[in-house]
């Protein structure tokens, strides 16, 4: 029996595909209708809002930032215009001639302007230079119609009218990283973007959402492509605040010029409140090569220059105090009751303490001295004696007490040197202190470390009355109409653990270190003054057993010299500190009476006459041997 079978060309076969053929086609439109809805409906206004961003794009304006200006107003820091070079390569005909025409002029190799073309983004203008030279613009600017797709545009960089002058104090721009921009964008309402400069270090970093103002920018109509069609709007730009500081101009450069090539740091500060007037610093560099990009080259030298020009010696370097912490361990010793103003001690040239010799700076033996006279001779031998009777615990709740061992709070990167004791010394080096060791805190040496900037809050609460004041610089901060967002009120930290007459009877023997025979700072007397100071010279390593000294100049002693005038109503504190000058702190004494001089306005006294001129440079009045 033959089975009936449906003919391949059959009506039933032909229903059933085209059936198929009708679901699938169904299916699909049906997916596409529900993905378009999707599209439309569900996620149209995302869509809508890339179509938008793909349509226009904004550019941005910089907006000028803030000027620096001294407490006089004059400017220090501002901005200039500068002329930036771009490039458009789908816009030149034969890309190969004119990189070679620019390359010349821009100081900038073949090959690197053909790796820049090479890895910008299509139908962008590209950056080749920033800041190019005047005779470059001068040069473009007159070949314009021979270099299709070269522009000029104008940028504000950053100008620093006195070079290396304040440098670490000012500080400089440099480019954002990506961390940076990743914090800046978390924590601000401000936009930044790549390759923008922000402040890196100084006030121009620990003042940048001051400085910086509000970016503006142009929105243009671009096509598919990315090229501009059409200027859509503009949002304006809205500047930076000046920030004014207490840094006096005239006084900052004197304190410069007399710091000369020698590395150190000169500080001037109101003791009334803590106002800086200069904060000098040697060796220094100059900020205007940040302004435009500094080559990787010239930030590796500065970065392994022996010299460390980066660092700010007057916050960030830790030296021994030397004899001018004899004036804290005199308040200790009158405040335990361990002596008294008229308290009588031997000043011999030696002093010794158990199997070991402490020498004085003075070879013969000088009597017995109560304190006025131990200060303004600085004997090292009488301090010996108090720091003995006083120990090195009570030694440093003192110099705690006056600021010592610990940041000012002046500015986040700088150093708090240390204050040692007993419980210092078992926690660090898990020893106990010996009597021994004590003998030579009397005189600033052993492991004490302090800052320029401590010194002059120190000097500054003798001055004043015991008051620790927290040092500034910003007096004011105006915004470009004139309004005044921020201005300092002197912050006083704490108040030295010290009595009225202890103060009087240490300023007494200050007085008598510049203004008496024999005091040691006799080179900075002011008669209309009265100055009040201290010299000091810290020893970098031991004398060997022959009782000499280590050759080589990073071995030689550093040198101090801290004073305050005038003596009956304190204005002005002077800290003079040159780093392995070799000499005794007495000899920069004089720096410290120009300073003076300036600040008060007195004349200049005549020079000595010929034939004393060498014995006033190798000895100063009143101190023949030249105090260390």
């Amino acid at each position: 029996m033959v089975k009936n079978r449906i003919s391949p060309d059959s009506p039933e076969r032909f229903q059933s595909r085209f059936f198929l053929l009708v679901l699938l086609t169904s299916t699909v439109f049906f997916i596409l209708l529900v993905r378009l809805w999707y599209l439309q409906v569900i996620k149209g206004d995302h869509f809508r809002a890339m179509a938008e961003e793909n349509r226009f794009r904004e550019f941005i304006i910089k907006s000028p930032r803030g000027k620096i200006l001294d407490r006089n107003g004059q400017i220090l820091v501002e901005s200039r215009p500068s002329f930036n070079l771009y490039l458009r390569p789908e816009d030149v005909p034969d890309l190969e001639k004119t990189l070679k025409s620019l390359s010349p002029l821009l100081g900038v190799p073949l090959e690197k302007l053909k790796e820049k073309v090479r890895q910008a983004p299509p139908y962008r203008s590209l950056l080749l230079k920033r800041d190019v030279s005047r005779e470059s613009v001068a040069y473009i600017e007159e070949h314009l119609l021979d270099l299709p797709g070269v522009m000029l545009d104008v940028e504000a960089l950053r100008s620093y009218r006195h070079g290396p002058m304040a440098a670490h104090l000012l500080g400089y721009l440099g480019e954002i990283t990506e961390r940076q921009l990743q914090q800046l964008r978390n924590r601000s309402n401000n936009h930044y973007f790549l390759g923008e400069f922000i402040g890196q270090y100084g006030l121009e970093m620990k003042y940048e959402g001051y400085l910086r103002g509000i970016h503006g920018a142009r929105q243009v109509e671009v096509d598919a492509l990315g090229r501009e069609l059409a200027l859509v709007g503009v949002k304006d730009t809205y500047p930076g605040s000046d920030l004014q500081l207490t840094l006096d101009l005239e006084i900052q450069q004197m304190a410069e010029t007399l710091l000369g090539d020698r590395t150190g740091a000169i500080i001037v500060m109101d003791p009334r409140d803590g106002a800086i007037l200069a904060l000098a610093g040697k060796p220094s560099y100059n900020p205007n090569q940040f302004a435009a990009g500094i080559p990787g080259e010239k930030w590796l030298a500065l970065l392994k220059d022996p010299k460390k020009p980066l660092q700010n010696r007057a916050i960030q370097g830790q030296y021994p105090p030397a004899s001018v912490f004899k004036i804290v361990v005199a308040a200790a010793a009158l405040e335990e009751g361990v002596i008294t103003p008229n308290t009588l001690l031997g000043c011999p040239a030696y002093y010794f303490f158990g199997n070991r010799a402490y020498r004085n700076w003075k070879k013969e033996n000088q009597g017995p001295q109560n304190l006025t006279r131990a200060l303004a001779t600085s004997c090292d031998t009488y301090f010996y004696q108090v720091a003995v009777r006083l120990g090195v615990d009570k030694i440093g709740y003192y110099a705690k007490g006056f600021g010592l061992g610990k940041p000012t709070g002046f500015d986040p990167m700088e150093k708090g040197g240390l204050v040692p004791t007993s419980e210092w010394k078992r926690r660090v080096r898990g020893e106990p202190w010996y009597p021994g060791e004590t003998v030579s805190l009397g005189i600033g040496q052993g492991p004490y470390l302090i800052t320029p900037l401590q010194q002059a809050i120190m000097i500054s609460a003798i001055a004043n009355g015991g008051k620790i004041y927290k040092p500034y610089v910003v007096r004011k901060i105006v915004t470009p109409e004139g309004k005044v967002v921020y201005e300092h009120k002197p912050e006083l930290i704490s108040q030295a653990p010290v009595k009225a007459e202890t103060l009087e009877a240490i300023r007494k023997g200050l007085w008598a270190v510049v203004n008496e025979s024999g005091g040691t700072g006799g080179r900075a007397r002011i008669d209309e003054l009265g100055v009040a100071g201290k010299t000091g010279t810290a020893q970098v390593v031991r004398l060997d057993r022959a009782g000499n000294r280590i050759p080589g100049s990073q071995y030689r002693d550093h040198s101090w010299f801290v004073s305050y005038a005038p003596f009956e109503d304190p204005q002005l504190a002077v800290v003079i500190f040159v780093e392995n000058s070799g000499v005794g702190g007495s000899t920069f004494a004089p720096i410290a009476k120009e300073i003076f001089l300036k600040y008060f306005n007195i004349p200049k006294p005549p020079p000595p006459v010929r034939q004393n001129i060498q014995a006033a440079q190798t000895a100063p009045a009143g101190n023949p041997n030249g105090e260390h």
